[in-house]
């Protein structure tokens, strides 16, 4: 039932009405029942609920200063979000398998070139109403190419996937190659039902003579509303850290793999 709603226009709807600056005290109470509701920690926000223009500007706020330090070693890699790992592995014969029991390709995901990603590691990271949506680069690079894909905006819960298995290859989403000293990162960012919007911090469609640099740690963009973010790591540069497993939580800034020396 719920591939037959509406879900473009109701994205659209979501982000009008979650965006409309309501008088303060009603923002407040809205933002208190949010937090409420998907158990969020308040004391390590930038800012308080009376400073909260929208419901919308709550749930992409960004975390307070220090509550995230990021992984600082020049060869560690760090987490974008805080997630859910939902699944791990590596892209062997460009095969991925983004949910249990069935495979998906890269080519699938991305429509583009991509070669470089072929037996590479990768993880996909599921973010919850109640993370924060801004998504932060797992390295210092310049983007090398960066492009959307209109698609669907069915949801991204474990019920409808398991249902739906290439829901991944088939939602809209905004794909964004970054190219460190020690190789190249694809960062995959899948929006879900009630998703309007995936802005991104660099210009789209990408233009390679921008010369877009980001800094570990610096924001790349965020979800107005859901979803997942899918790393792709070049063949033979990086390694997923051990403790990479399906069911484990990862934050912001924390090392979540290494480059192969």
């Amino acid at each position: 039932m719920l591939k037959l709603i509406p879900a473009k226009i109701l994205g659209k709807f979501v982000n009008w009405f979650t965006s409309i600056a309501y008088p303060k005290f009603f923002v407040k109470i809205l933002c208190s029942w949010f937090a409420r509701k998907y158990n969020i920690d308040t004391n390590i926000l930038s800012k308080p609920f009376g400073e909260y223009d929208s419901l919308l500007d709550f749930f992409i706020r960004e975390p307070g200063e220090g509550v995230r330090p990021v992984c600082s070693g020049t060869n560690e890699i760090a987490s974008p979000v805080d997630a859910l790992v939902t699944a791990v592995g590596k892209a062997e014969s460009e095969e991925i398998i983004l949910v249990k029991g069935y495979e998906c390709t890269i080519n699938q995901l991305v429509l583009k070139n991509y070669s470089e990603y072929v037996d590479g590691d990768y993880v996909m990271l599921y973010l919850s109403p109640g993370d924060f949506h801004r998504i932060y680069s797992p390295c210092s690079g310049v983007v090398s190419r960066s492009w959307f894909i209109d698609g669907k905006s069915w949801p991204v819960f474990p019920e409808f996937v398991e249902k739906n298995p290439l829901t991944f290859c088939k939602n809209k989403r905004v794909i964004t190659e970054l190219s460190s000293a020690a190789g190249k990162i694809m960062v995959v960012k899948v929006g879900a039902m009630n998703v309007g919007q995936i802005p991104v911090n660099h210009s789209l469609p990408y233009s390679s003579e921008e010369k877009k640099v980001y800094k570990k740690g610096e924001a790349i963009g965020r979800f107005e509303f859901g979803s997942t973010v899918i790393l792709l790591f070049e063949k033979g540069k990086f390694k997923l850290e051990s403790q990479m497993k399906i069911g484990s939580k990862v934050e912001i800034g924390q090392k979540i793999a290494g480059t192969v020396e």
